[in-house]
């Protein structure tokens, strides 16, 4: 049987908590009023909620490691 390795294991881990997260946003998207604006701030704020997410997950593998994200501090 195949081992996964603990990176590559994190890595899965971090996946599934982001699109947990994403899920539970657009759950949300029926009840947001529909206007132009409004969904393009709630699709940021979906986009940043989940590069935190894996970073911090991907971090805790490797916490020496540095990421290149879009318009985000990490």
């Amino acid at each position: 049987m195949y081992k996964q390795s603990s990176i590559v294991q994190g890595m899965i881990s971090a996946c599934r908590k982001a699109a947990s997260s994403i899920t539970r946003d657009f759950s949300e998207l029926e009840q947001l009023q529909t206007s132009k604006n409004d969904l393009s701030t709630f699709i940021n704020e979906i986009r940043l909620k989940t590069e935190a997410i894996v970073v911090r997950e991907l971090t805790k593998i490797r916490p020496e490691f540095h990421f290149l994200m879009r318009d985000s501090k990490y």
